[in-house]
C-alpha cells in the first residue's frame, strides 16, 4: 500500500499518538498536516506524563509538521446544509478538518480522525474516500508494531468504515440536513 503523502490529524489523533509513544514516528513516516484550531486546542492536552501542552506550532515553525487554516467561506460549505443540532456535535477542530478536506486546495490530504460525528459528516458531505482510520495509519506505515497498547474502538477501521456508511446514508435520507 501507498503511504499517504499529507495527513491531516484532529485533535483526539494527536492526543492518542502522544500517549500511545508513536507522535515522532508518525512524523517522520509522513506529512502531518493539522487544522489551526488543533493547534490551539492541543496547547491544553495534561497527560500523565506531561505536565504542559503540546506546542503544534512550535513544531510547525521546526517543519516538523504543517498548520492548515480555513476559510470562513470553507467552514460555511460544510455546515450550510446540515441541521442546527447535527452542527452543534462537530468539535471545531474536525468542523476545520472536514473543511480543508472538502476545500480542494490541497492534493493527496487523507484526514485521520476519530470523532464518530466527523466520520459520518465526512460521508455526508461525500468525502468520505478521504477518510483514514488511525489503524489503517499505522499499519500503513509499518507503525503497528510500536503501539504501546492496542487501539480503541473508536479508532478502528471498521468504526470509520460503519459511521461514514451511516454518513452516506443520512445523505440519502436528508436526515440531520436541513428541511
Amino acid at each position: 500500500m501507498q503511504k499517504p503523502k499529507f495527513v491531516l490529524i484532529d485533535t483526539d489523533i494527536v492526543l492518542r499518538t502522544h500517549i500511545l509513544g508513536i507522535w515522532t514516528e508518525l512524523k517522520k513516516a509522513c506529512r502531518i498536516c493539522v487544522p489551526a484550531t488543533v493547534a490551539e486546542e492541543a496547547k491544553y492536552f495534561r497527560g500523565e506524563n506531561r505536565i504542559g501542552g503540546i506546542d503544534l506550532r512550535a513544531e510547525a515553525e521546526a517543519d516538523e509538521i504543517e498548520v492548515l487554516e480555513a476559510t470562513i467561506t470553507e467552514l460555511h460549505a460544510v455546515t450550510r446544509d446540515f441541521s442546527e443540532a447535527f452542527v452543534e456535535a462537530l468539535h471545531a477542530g474536525e468542523l476545520e478538518g472536514l473543511a480543508l478536506l472538502c476545500s480542494g486546495r490541497y492534493e493527496e490530504l487523507v484526514f485521520c480522525t476519530g470523532d464518530v460525528c466527523a466520520m459520518q459528516a465526512a460521508g455526508m458531505l461525500g468525502v468520505d474516500r478521504l477518510l483514514i482510520s488511525l489503524e489503517a495509519l499505522v499499519t500503513r506505515l509499518g507503525l503497528k508494531a510500536k503501539l504501546a497498547t492496542p487501539l480503541s474502538k473508536p479508532l478502528h477501521q471498521s468504526t470509520l468504515e460503519h459511521h461514514a456508511l451511516t454518513g452516506k446514508q443520512r445523505r440519502l435520507t436528508r436526515e440531520y440536513f436541513k428541511q
